[in-house]
C-alpha cells in the first residue's frame, strides 16, 4: 500500500519503474551526482537553445514525442546489446548469474516499451476521445485542449518527461545489472544521438548551423567525460572487474545478497 501511494503523482509512478533499487551495492553519491549533472546537462541545453532561439516549437508535445521515440528505438537494442556484451565478457563460470542479474534492467526496459506505446495511444486517439466525452458531457477541465486531455492529460505528461529524465540518468535500472552498464551506456548513447540529430536533425528549426553542429557534439563530449569518472568511480571503489561479473568486491552487498548470488 506505501509503494502504491507514491506511486500516485506522476514522478512517484516515473520513480517506481525507472529508479534502480542498488540491488548490488549501496548507492555512491559521487557516482550517483555524476549521473544527476549528466541528466540535466543534456536537458538544459536543449531548453537554453530553444529559448535564447525562439523556436518553442522544438519543445512541443509533438516534436517530445517524435525525438522521444527516435531515442527508444536507439536505445533500445544499444542496452540489449551492452547487457549481452557485459555478460559475454563475464567468466564462464559465472555468465549464467551474470545472466540473471540482467533481468533488472530488462524488466525497466520492458516497462519504458510499454510506456512509450500508452503515450502514442493516448496522443493517437486517447487524448480526443476524452476531449469529445468531457465536451458532449458539458465538463470543462483545467488545460483541456492545451494538455492533450485535461487534468490526466497533464498528469501524463508530466510522468513522460520525468520518466524520461530517470531514464537517462539510470538507462533502465542499470545499476541493478552491472555497475558499469549505466556509464557505458550513457557515453554510447550521447554519441549515438549526436550522430542521429546531425544526420536526421532539420535544418530549418531556426537554429544557427554553428549551434545545430556544437550543441551535439558538446553535449557528447561533457556526457562522455561524466560517463568515464562515473565508470572509473565504480570500477575503483567497487572493486568490479569484467571477468568477474557485476558482484562488488570492494563493498559488501547489501544484507542477504552474498557476491556471485545477487537478485
Amino acid at each position: 500500500m506505501p509503494n502504491l501511494v507514491r506511486a500516485l503523482p506522476p514522478w512517484g509512478a516515473a520513480a517506481l519503474l525507472f529508479r534502480p533499487r542498488r540491488r548490488l551495492a549501496p548507492e555512491d553519491p559521487v557516482i550517483s551526482l555524476l549521473g544527476r549533472v549528466r541528466a540535466i546537462v543534456g536537458l538544459v541545453l536543449v531548453l537554453v537553445i530553444a529559448v535564447w532561439f525562439r523556436s518553442y516549437s522544438n519543445l512541443d508535445l509533438e516534436n517530445y514525442l517524435q525525438g522521444l521515440a527516435a531515442t527508444t528505438v536507439l536505445a533500445i537494442p544499444s542496452a540489449l546489446l551492452w547487457m549481452g556484451l557485459l555478460v559475454w565478457l563475464t567468466a564462464p563460470a559465472r555468465r549464467r548469474a551474470a545472466l540473471k542479474q540482467m533481468r533488472w534492467p530488462a524488466l525497466s526496459l520492458g516497462a519504458f516499451v510499454l510506456v512509450m506505446v500508452l503515450l502514442f495511444l493516448f496522443n493517437a486517439g486517447g487524448a480526443g476521445y476524452v476531449g469529445g466525452r468531457l465536451e458532449a458531457a458539458g465538463i470543462d477541465l483545467p488545460l483541456d485542449g492545451l494538455i492533450y486531455g485535461g487534468i490526466f492529460g497533464l498528469w501524463l505528461v508530466v510522468f513522460c518527461f520525468s520518466s524520461a529524465y530517470l531514464v537517462t540518468q539510470h538507462w533502465f535500472n542499470a545499476a541493478d545489472g552491472h555497475p558499469l552498464l549505466a556509464p557505458l551506456m550513457a557515453g554510447w548513447m550521447a554519441w549515438v544521438a549526436a550522430a542521429n540529430t546531425l544526420i536526421f536533425g532539420d535544418g530549418d528549426s531556426g537554429v544557427p548551423a554553428y549551434v545545430v553542429v556544437g550543441l551535439p557534439v558538446g553535449s557528447a563530449l561533457v556526457t562522455t567525460a561524466l560517463a568515464a569518472a562515473e565508470g572509473w568511480r565504480a570500477a575503483h571503489l567497487y572493486r568490479v572487474r569484467l571477468r568477474g561479473g557485476p558482484w562488488p568486491t570492494g563493498r559488501p552487498a547489501p544484507a542477504g545478497r552474498a557476491s556471485g548470488t545477487a537478485d
